[in-house]
């Protein structure tokens, strides 16, 4: 995005006030050259330091339609989703199952099956009820269904507190002793295939240092496995949380330092381990899809009190949330050649 020289924003060369006097306002713009130009960052990352084990799984709760699903499959990225919902949207557009990452700490039994009918390729267990239900529904339908613990991390990043998730008393995963007693009870199971572990630390981290810390954690708990019960893990998946600036107020993270700080790690301590090196799976949400996302929306009226406000159509159901966290401070462009719909 940029300004022109009229002083009107432009997404990929497109006048916003030609979207919003074609299309009406409020309007959800989505710039796919950016979408596609994020990936590509994030794929550099990797295969700039070498390391070409690695899988992006895209955090649908950011953003999902029909058009991104195609461009994620055209650039051979995975999805993550957290929903029926979510993983009915992909399904239905033609988004290969063996490719879906299926998590969330409150997957419901009817969700469970209608992935496990249709081959989700992955599903992030958080808990030991949902466990036990996935091994029955897998046996009554005779799937093989490849799974990886959640765990809890006991990293507590620099963000909000809101979005902060591998703290001790996180809702989401289960402590290491849990795990452990879990990979014990299914040893040679022909209806789980534990390939990994997992864990999402929080949102708007800024910094490859609690990515790293997550690493060291995961190798003491990979470590731990294979000497109680033989098994190897070949995958980590470090979730997402990498931070982008909304404004000019916040800080983005350098996605090549963040990356390149976790393998260092990751092969210094499979080295120190002699631990094979592991796939390393990636969950980024919003580094992919906000700074491509622009709303327009038209001013409705004035309101004079104390203060000058400008009402607009499309407030609080886009900066709401935003405003119940945190105090955020936005910049809006504004434009006057945008006709009122």
């Amino acid at each position: 995005m940029l300004i022109d020289k009229d002083g009107v924003l432009e997404i990929s060369g497109v006048k916003s006030t030609h979207l919003a006097n074609e299309f009406g306002t409020p309007l959800l713009v989505l710039d796919e050259v950016q979408i596609r130009e994020n990936i590509k960052k994030l794929k550099s990352a990797f295969e700039s330091v070498d390391y070409n084990n690695y899988e992006i799984a895209y955090a649908s709760k950011a953003f999902l339609n029909t058009e991104l699903c195609g461009i994620l499959q055209s650039e051979n990225v995975s999805l993550e989703v957290v929903s029926g919902g979510e993983f009915y949207i992909a399904f239905h557009n033609s988004f290969p199952a063996n490719k879906i990452f299926f998590n969330g700490n409150s997957k419901t039994n009817e969700e469970l099956v209608m992935v496990l009918e249709n081959d989700v390729g992955h599903i992030i267990v958080d808990n030991e009820d949902e466990f036990r239900n996935i091994e029955k529904i897998s046996k009554r339908l005779r799937k093989k269904t490849k799974i990886y613990f959640r765990v809890i991390p006991n990293i507590t990043p620099d963000t909000h507190e809101y979005i902060s998730t591998g703290q001790k008393n996180s809702k989401f995963g289960m402590p290491f002793d849990e795990i452990l007693k879990l990979i014990k009870s299914i040893k040679n199971s022909e209806n789980l295939e534990i390939k990994g572990i997992h864990a999402h630390i929080g949102s708007q981290i800024n910094e490859s240092g609690p990515d790293v810390e997550l690493v060291k954690t995961f190798f003491d708990l990979l470590n731990k496995i294979r000497e109680e019960t033989g098994a190897v893990l070949p995958e980590i998946d470090i979730g997402g949380g990498f931070s982008v600036a909304h404004s000019t107020f916040e800080k983005a993270i350098d996605i090549q330092d963040a990356i390149k700080g976790v393998i260092q790690e990751v092969r210094f301590l499979s080295s120190k381990f002699h631990y094979p090196s592991p796939k390393i799976i990636v969950e980024p949400g919003r580094y992919i899809i906000s700074r491509a996302g622009t709303t327009l929306s038209a001013q409705s009226r004035e309101q004079k009190i104390k203060n000058m406000w400008l009402l607009m159509e499309a407030w609080l159901i886009i900066l709401g949330l935003h405003c119940m966290v945190q105090n955020m401070r936005y910049l809006l462009q504004i434009d006057q050649n945008i006709q009122s719909t």
